[in-house]
């Protein structure tokens, strides 16, 4: 296992996007190394620079809302795992 579990959350809220960092930076073992964008064009664009083991993706954000947001992210890079984040019903 990694020493390091690199995280990209996408959350364009700031409150949230500070609550679940402080969550994450709980973790000893692996350390968590969270990169934050607040957009799914955003957040595409750091996939395509590599060295994500995981997104951390907001349902609804500026630039896609519901499905939509996870498809774009799994139809650009299909071998990184996302977790949804949602507060919908």
């Amino acid at each position: 296992m990694s020493e390091v579990c690199r995280v990209l959350l996408i959350e364009d809220r700031p409150t949230d996007a500070g609550l679940i960092r402080a969550e994450l930076a709980t973790i000893r073992r692996p350390r968590v190394d969270v990169t934050h964008r607040d957009t799914v064009q955003a957040g595409i664009e750091r996939l395509g620079q590599g060295g994500i083991d995981l997104v951390l993706l907001d349902f609804s954000l500026p630039d896609s809302e519901g499905i939509e947001t996870y498809h774009c992210i799994r139809d650009t890079h299909p071998e990184v795992p996302v977790i949804v984040l949602t507060g919908l019903d």
